[in-house]
Formats: C-alpha cells, structure tokens, sequence
C-alpha cells in the first residue's frame, strides 16, 4: 500500500495522470531517500531485512543511468564496480548488452541493470541509483515523433509527459523496498521527493 501511494503521490506532482489502486490488504512498503549515495551501512541494512525475508541477494535489483556506465573497448560495464566491490556488494552486471541475452546464475549476486532495461522486471528491494540523472537523461535525448496532430501540445509539454511517465516505470519496480538516491539537489526531481516525504515521513526514510 505505501509503495502504491507513493508512485501515485509523485504522478500527481508531476502532473501526470497516472493512478494505481492499492490493494489494501498488502500493508507495508517502505521508501528510502538518499541524497548522500549509497553507503555500505545502508546496503547493510537493506540486505538483512531482504533475506529475513526469505529472499536471495539476487532478489534486490539495483538501476542505474548511462552516467554511471562506461565504456571499455566494446564492452560496457558499471562505474562503480569496485567500490561496490569494496562494500562486499557483488553483481550481476546487465549494463552490458552482451549479458542481457543471459541471466544471473548466481542467487548470492544482485542484479544491476541500466533503468531503459527494468521494464517488466521486479525485486524485493529496487535501488534507483542516481535517478535524477536518469530524468536528466530522458529529457536531454528526446525526440519528438513526427505525426500528423493538431498542435496541442508544446514540445516541452510532450517531452515532459513522456520523460514523467518513464521515470515512474523504475518506481513500479520493488515488491517490499524502493531505495532512490539523488545526485542534484537542485534538480525538480529532488524537490518532488522531498516535499512528498515531508507529507509522509510514516513510512519514506530521508538520508541527507
């Protein structure tokens, strides 16, 4: 209920007009906002209450934007793979197209995978990595189709409905847990986030 009324709480910051029915029997969901990244006591903590739950470390996906990905000859793999690793965090790294016609085998690996690949996939806990980065990418790269319609609608208009509406498909993805770190805390993104913690300090947890 809680991860329900939070995507739908940022829709209607957004403008968007986008609306889930929470099925009120499935109490609970919690949502982690951090604005300093993504530290091991975080990771940590996450992770124990994932597999008291039952779950495989496999079961906590991680996202992330181009920004973090880079390039290695043909091969593309995530930034920060070593700090990661230095926090005893260890991956399955889908952010290379060569690995995403393949599946983790390994249940003691999470899952990471760019944010442009999450749709249709779910896990106990989702860590959106950067997400405003991921909404600054969305709108520095898109392309407005060209149909034959009335006018109306401006280009940012356009643009900001199809980029809003994309970034809520990451947000649809946790099942128990939904992490979000932000990069910009000048970004609007930053300011939606906050002021709906502000409106619901219940049950979002706000890491300055």
């Amino acid at each position: 209920v809680n991860l329900v009324s939070f995507v739908n709480k940022v829709a209607e910051k957004i403008n968007i007009n986008w609306e889930v029915e929470p099925k009120e029997e499935l109490i609970g969901g919690r949502i982690v906002i951090s604005c300093s990244g993504y530290q091991k006591e975080l990771h940590d903590q996450l992770l124990k209450e994932c597999l008291s739950k039952g779950n495989k470390a496999y079961e906590m996906m991680y996202l992330v934007p181009p920004s973090l990905v880079e390039r290695d000859g043909k091969k593309k793999h995530f930034k920060e793979t070593a700090r990661f690793s230095e926090m005893n965090i260890y991956l399955w790294d889908g952010t290379d197209s060569d690995l995403r016609t393949e599946y983790p085998t390994e249940l003691n690996q999470h899952r990471l995978l760019q944010y442009e690949s999450c749709r249709g996939l779910e896990g106990w806990t989702v860590v959106c990595l950067d997400f405003d980065q991921f909404v600054k990418y969305k709108m520095e790269t898109y392309e407005e189709e060209k149909v034959n319609e009335l006018a109306l609608e401006s280009f940012d208009e356009k643009r900001d409905r199809f980029v809003y509406l994309w970034s809520l498909i990451p947000l649809t993805r946790a099942i128990d847990t939904l992490v979000i770190t932000i990069n910009d805390k000048e970004s609007k993104i930053h300011r939606i986030l906050r002021e709906i913690y502000e409106e619901n300090p219940d049950f979002i947890q706000w890491i300055e």
